[in-house]
């Protein structure tokens, strides 16, 4: 997970509906603030880049329009994410890296594993670090084996 710096939005934009979200302006700086990146797993985004709503709206438009709960996030961690992980940190509020340390090892059956430690922080870092390790580690299904596989792949590569 990224350090996002957050712009304000500029005078007289606002979101009120999808559309605004997905707008020139709006997109644009998500694109920027989030240095094209999934502020998730970290992947840059050059196809089918998603919106994200960190704490998910569930129908509240306060939270479905708010540029605060607002991020850009890849197709596959969006999917994983969906309404299931409520409390993640804030990552425009705090660095994940004074909170989460990632490594990659290999698990009893010689599988390539993403590790996720916990460094410091409450329930919020908890919750995040269930999230990543379902983002990295999650094979329920092969087609999410195969995207957590390539996620690691990159990893060793930057490595």
């Amino acid at each position: 997970m990224i350090k996002i710096n957050k712009r304000l939005l500029p005078d007289g934009v606002t979101i009120k509906r999808e559309e605004d979200y997905r707008s020139n302006v709006v997109f644009n700086m998500l694109i920027e603030d989030c240095h094209s990146k999934c502020y998730i797993c970290e992947d840059t985004v050059y196809t089918a880049p998603n919106i994200d709503h960190r704490v998910p709206h569930k129908n509240d438009p306060l939270l479905k329009y708010d540029w605060n709960n607002i991020f850009l996030a890849c197709s596959h961690c969006n999917n994983t994410k969906l309404g299931r992980f409520e409390g993640i940190i804030d990552p425009s509020k705090v660095d994940p890296e004074n909170y989460i340390e990632l490594e990659l090892g290999v698990d009893s059956e010689l599988r390539e594993y993403v590790h996720i430690r916990k460094i410091d922080g409450g329930d919020d870092v908890d919750i995040t670090i269930d999230l990543l390790n379902a983002v990295y580690n999650g094979i329920k299904t092969e087609m999410k084996k195969y995207a957590c596989q390539q996620l690691k792949n990159k990893i060793l590569h930057e490595i």
